[in-house]
């Protein structure tokens, strides 16, 4: 997708993100994988009967998105905090252009765009 590229060229292009390691790159990568396979395949619905939204993921996995939580014990000497902030950082950057540019153009908002004629004289009004 071209917005993705774009969003990420910039984002990486950027001075303070130059010293990327491997690790905090291949992170970054699987967190914007996730939150474009999230992303919605049809227009969304207002309708509360119609709460699932489909998403590529959904035909990836052939169920229903749920986020468990990764099986081991982990000892705060084995979490690496500040790559582990860097690539939180940095996926929020993204998830944040990434609504501004492209999630908004997914659903037209037709009660502003559209043109209505002006009110006249004798006309009914609510």
């Amino acid at each position: 997708i071209g917005v993705a590229r774009r969003i990420l060229e910039g984002m990486l292009l950027q001075s303070n993100t130059k010293h990327l390691t491997h690790e905090v790159l291949t992170t970054l990568m699987a967190e914007v994988v996730a939150i474009l396979n999230a992303r919605p395949l049809i227009p969304v619905s207002t309708d509360p009967d119609n709460p699932s939204i489909l998403t590529p993921a959904m035909i990836l996995t052939q169920k229903m998105m749920s986020v468990t939580t990764p099986p081991g014990d982990f000892d705060h000497k084995d979490l690496h905090k500040n790559q582990w902030k860097q690539v939180q950082c940095l996926a929020e950057r993204f998830w944040k252009r990434w609504r501004q540019e492209y999630l908004v153009t997914l659903q037209k908002r037709h009660k502003w765009t559209d043109d209505k004629p002006t009110i006249q004289v004798d006309d009914v009004v609510l």
